[in-house]
């Protein structure tokens, strides 16, 4: 398959509006890339090691997302069950199945998951009880809770309290404005340990991001933001040409399965993963110029 890739820099910085307007770019060069091999394939179900792919009385149970362990290559794929409970599946860098974490917390889907150098896992969730409000939540290696966190910093559990009291008293959410609302997110972890959040990624109006501390403290928030730092882009792919092909990769995907997540291991190699009724893959991808 042949894709085209446009490529530009603008001095330090990542213009991520040039990734999704294709009328800023300046130099058009041609990416021929080839699916290699099957890295992680699984069968659906519902025990350890099996994903759902389910859909029925407002449920679409389909995993959204993957994750590769930067220091140990395990890939971590989370996917909900129909209590709205999360799962997380581990497979080794073989495609062997490890475990299955069931960490806390309920959620609608998982849109988006990270996993750190420092063994940390964090899961963009949409929480039942409040409609389309969505904020991450950070796990140890076992599933334990650390933190959870939205646009405005740190949701505690005085604001979970505060919450579940206004609905049983069915007045409006006091803490509506600390959750994300609406609109795709992607997780982007930084060499300092900064948690970069990129809502709407996949639109083609330009993105706004919000920048956290590890405790889920809000450092920066910038709407419209067309400048990223240079080490989000790198830390995706090693250069632009690749980052705008695997953009290619994930729309032909949708096309042809209706969902696909696409993501740059820590070996430098395009990961994509493709979820159909009866089988769900991850592929390694290999390019040539």
């Amino acid at each position: 398959m042949k894709h085209v890739s446009k490529s530009g820099s603008y001095c330090s910085l990542v213009l991520l509006g040039v990734l999704c307007n294709f009328n800023l770019a300046k130099q058009v060069e041609k990416v021929e890339f080839y699916e290699e091999t099957s890295v992680v394939s699984c069968l659906p179900g519902e025990g350890p090691g099996q994903y759902y792919h389910w859909r029925g009385a407002g449920y679409n149970l389909r995993p959204r997302c993957f994750a590769i362990d930067p220091n140990a290559g395990v890939f971590y794929i989370p996917e909900v069950d129909t209590y709205d409970n999360i799962r997380l599946h581990k497979f080794d860098r073989n495609g062997k199945f490890l475990t299955m974490l069931k960490p806390e917390g309920k959620a609608y889907w998982v849109s988006d998951i990270a996993v750190s150098s420092r063994d940390d896992i964090y899961l963009h969730l949409c929480a039942p009880g409040v409609a389309e409000a969505t904020c991450v939540y950070r796990y140890n290696r076992e599933g334990k809770l650390l933190n959870r966190f939205g646009p405005q910093g740190p949701i505690t559990a005085e604001d979970l309290e505060a919450e579940k009291r206004a609905k049983k008293l069915d007045r409006e959410n006091p803490i509506q404005g600390k959750y994300f609302s609406g609109g795709s997110s992607r997780i982007f972890l930084l060499p300092n340990d900064e948690i970069l959040i990129v809502r709407g990624y996949h639109c083609k109006t330009l993105p706004e991001t919000f920048r956290f501390a590890k405790n889920g403290q809000l450092l920066e928030r910038v709407e419209k933001n067309e400048n990223l730092p240079l080490e989000v882009a790198q830390k995706r792919t090693s250069h632009l040409k690749k980052l705008e092909a695997l953009r290619a990769a994930e729309r032909e995907q949708r096309k042809r399965t209706g969902r696909s997540y696409s993501l740059v291991g820590p070996d430098g190699y395009l990961y994509c993963m493709r979820v159909k009724p009866e089988k769900l893959e991850i592929r390694k991808v290999t390019f040539h110029e």
